[in-house]
């Protein structure tokens, strides 16, 4: 029984390793949009200017 949650707790916290920098960047992006929502629309003209 020990065993078997052993195995487990290594599996959430493989699972938490990868799920975590997710969570950070996504928060990252949030807050960045958040403050400054005219940074979206000038990444959008700079990806345009720089596709032509």
């Amino acid at each position: 029984m020990q065993k078997i949650s052993h195995t487990l707790d290594h599996r959430c916290y493989i699972i938490s390793m990868a799920v975590c920098p997710i969570y950070i960047i996504l928060l990252l992006i949030i807050t960045i949009l958040a403050f400054y929502p005219n940074l979206l629309a000038e990444f959008k003209v700079f990806a345009w200017t720089s596709k032509i």
